[in-house]
């Protein structure tokens, strides 16, 4: 919808668009390699595996580790997306350097932690083969980083969910019109909610003692919460919204976030 939105109503296709589909790319990426996950036992538990298809158990993991780079890319591709649309809509100056800062960070820590996962021992494979012995970081200073980025991801949501009401807060426009479309803009809420859920499982998930069944829920869980994120984030790109506080003030951030005037 949102690319139809750009490229046949608004005939313009910018960066922030390219994220967003950058960031779709990467989830039906992940979406494969779980699948095959699937195929292979990945939801089945743990004492099913070891009966029916032993051979598979070192499959499953390697094919959960692997998927996790690309979750995590992508969630972090449709922040930066949506933080590149509200520059494009933001007249205040703050706004602008407070999304930057997010975008720089926000991406960092994605970027380290999808190099984490494989980096935290000294042989990668053992963190999907348990034949393997290697050494590997204490398991409660890796559940901590991990908490920390969710924890941050999360928050990022919640701040790029209240912004549009500070962006719209003193604009000359109906107080219907003004709640309807910061509401529209802000239902990312809902992505921050489903990484504080995500967070809380963590633990529980790192002590498994069925992990084929847990890590399964927890790995379709993620992409549930992505594709579902994806349309709350792209709700703003489908309404005529902006009302100027002043005459042609808001017409012309419009405008030249579109690249040319509307008709």
């Amino acid at each position: 919808m949102r690319v139809h939105t750009r490229i046949f109503l608004r005939r313009v296709f910018g960066i922030d668009d390219w994220f967003i589909v950058f960031a779709m790319v990467l989830i039906v990426a992940y979406g494969a390699v779980v699948e095959l996950a699937v195929q292979k036992g990945l939801g089945r538990h743990l004492t099913w595996m070891l009966m029916e298809a032993p051979e598979n158990l070192v499959a499953v993991a390697f094919l959960g580790q692997i998927s996790q780079p690309f979750v995590v890319m992508s969630c972090a591709m449709g922040k930066v997306s949506f933080s590149l649309t509200l520059m494009r809509l933001a007249a205040q100056r703050w706004i602008h350097t407070l999304l930057w800062f997010l975008v720089i960070s926000m991406t960092t820590l994605h970027i380290l932690i999808s190099i984490i996962v494989f980096v935290r021992c000294k042989d990668p494979r053992s963190t999907w083969d348990t034949t393997i012995i290697s050494e590997c970081w204490h398991p409660e200073t890796y559940l901590n980083v991990m908490y920390f980025i969710g924890a941050y991801s999360a928050a990022t949501d919640f701040i790029l969910a209240l912004l549009p009401w500070a962006m719209l807060w003193n604009l000359n426009m109906k107080r219907k019109e003004k709640f309807g479309v910061a509401i529209a803009m802000s239902l990312g809420v809902f992505a921050g909610t489903t990484a504080i859920i995500k967070c809380t499982k963590l633990r529980a998930n790192a002590t498994s003692k069925d992990p084929t069944f847990d890590v399964g829920e927890l790995l379709c869980g993620n992409n549930n919460n992505n594709n579902g994120s994806y349309p709350l984030k792209n709700v703003s790109n489908n309404v005529n919204m902006f009302t100027p506080k002043k005459q042609g003030q808001w017409t012309a951030i419009i405008e030249s976030e579109a690249g040319q005037p509307d008709t």
